[in-house]
C-alpha cells in the first residue's frame, strides 16, 4: 500500500514562504510525473532541487545521510552501508536530500523505501533541518518515523558520482522551468520576489 501525498509540518499558503514552495514543488514533480520516473534516485532528486532553488535565489545543498524509516511492520534503512556489500560504480553507499536555507530538508528520493515496503510510504519529506546535530531532521506521520541521521564519512567515488548525475537532475530542472513558465499558483513566485538577492 502506497499513499501520494507529501509529508509536511505545516498547511501550505502559511506565515513561511519556503515551506509553501517547497509543497508547491511536490506538487509540480507530482503532476509532472518526476516521482514516477525518478522518485528511487535521491541523488538525482537532491541535486534538481537544489537547482531550482538556485534559479529562486535561495541557498541550497545536497546533503548526503542516513535515513530510517520505521513503522509498525519494521524498519526501512537507506543510506547504511553493509559490510562487504559491494555498490555498482555508478551509485553511492549513502542517501541525499536537499537542504534549502540551511533550515528545510526535502526528501523527494523515497522511491526504494516505497518499493520495498508493504506500508504507506510518502512520495516525498519534508522537515525542519538541524545543523551542526547528528539528528539532521525528524517527522512523524501517523505510525510511521522518519528519521535522517547525520553520514560524516562518504565513499571517495561520492563526487564522481554526484557529477555524472548532474545532466540527469538538469532534465528534471528543465521540465520543472517548462511547466513553471505556464500559469501557476503564486506561492513559488511570492518566495522568489522575497528572497534576497545574492550579493546584498
Amino acid at each position: 500500500m502506497q499513499i501520494e501525498c507529501e509529508c509536511v509540518l505545516a498547511e501550505p499558503g502559511g506565515a513561511d514562504p519556503l515551506l509553501a514552495a517547497a509543497v508547491d514543488l511536490h506538487r509540480d514533480f507530482q503532476s509532472l510525473g518526476l516521482f514516477a520516473d525518478y522518485g528511487d534516485m535521491c541523488l538525482v532528486m537532491a541535486l534538481a532541487l537544489a537547482r531550482i532553488f538556485e534559479h529562486l535565489e535561495v541557498e541550497a545543498k545536497v546533503r548526503y545521510c542516513n535515513l530510517i524509516i520505521a513503522s509498525e511492520c519494521g524498519a526501512f534503512l537507506l543510506g547504511f552501508e553493509e559490510p562487504g556489500a559491494k555498490i555498482p560504480p555508478d551509485l553511492i553507499d549513502s542517501h541525499a536530500v536537499c537542504v534549502a536555507d540551511d533550515r528545510l530538508l526535502l526528501d523527494f528520493g523515497l522511491g526504494q523505501a516505497r518499493k520495498a515496503l508493504n506500508v504507506p510510504i510518502y512520495e516525498s519529506a519534508i522537515a525542519p533541518y538541524t545543523p551542526q546535530s547528528p539528528v539532521l531532521a525528524t517527522h512523524f506521520a501517523g505510525l510511521s518515523a522518519y528519521v535522517w541521521l547525520d553520514q560524516p564519512r562518504h565513499n571517495p567515488r561520492v563526487r564522481a558520482v554526484t557529477d555524472a548525475n548532474r545532466s540527469l537532475a538538469g532534465t528534471i530542472f528543465g521540465r520543472w522551468l517548462e511547466a513553471r513558465n505556464a500559469p501557476r499558483r503564486q506561492s513559488v513566485r511570492a518566495l522568489h520576489s522575497a528572497s534576497p538577492r545574492r550579493g546584498q
